[in-house]
This record gives C-alpha cells, structure tokens and sequence, in this order.
C-alpha cells in the first residue's frame, strides 16, 4: 500500500485498524518496507544480470522527486524482466 499506491503510514496504520482491528503501527509499516528492500538485494543482482545478458533490452529514464530532490528513475527491461532504480544522476 505505501509502495504501490503511495499511501502515508498513518493512513494505512488506520487502514488496519479500522479495517480489520489489527492495530499496526506507522513504525512496524516502515519497518515492513525496510525488512521487504533487504530480502529483495538478491533478486536486484539476479535481475540486473539477466538484463545485462539480453539480447535485446530497452532502457528508459523520467525524472522523479525522492524527499523533494530531484531523482532519475531507470528502468531496463526485455521481455521477461522489468526493473526499475531510482538514483541522483542521469544517465547512470
């Protein structure tokens, strides 16, 4: 919910809590967030291999806004894999 549809904490603590009166705090939904980015590392290295592999990949970058500072997000994909990382610089 905070990464797919950008909802704050505090609205999804709410979401469980009156939803389904699981009580969550806004620290255990950035804590959740935090414990899936850790796990995913191997996944990221896996992906970035198999594109670098492709025969064909198609790259793309757009502007974004992380912490009201400007961001590139990149996206590599080919017909199997999408990934997309988000850094401060373009072209890189």
């Amino acid at each position: 919910m905070s990464q797919c549809q950008l909802l704050p904490y505090d609205r999804i603590r709410d979401h469980f809590q009156e939803q389904m009166r699981i009580p969550v705090s806004a620290g255990s939904v950035f804590n959740f967030n935090k414990e899936a980015y850790e796990q995913l590392l191997g996944f990221e290295l896996w992906a970035k291999a198999q594109l670098a592999k492709s025969d064909l990949m198609h790259v793309e970058e757009t502007g974004i806004n992380v912490d009201g500072k400007r961001h590139w997000l990149h996206c590599g994909s080919n017909s199997a894999l999408t990934l997309l990382y988000p850094h401060t610089k373009r072209g890189t």
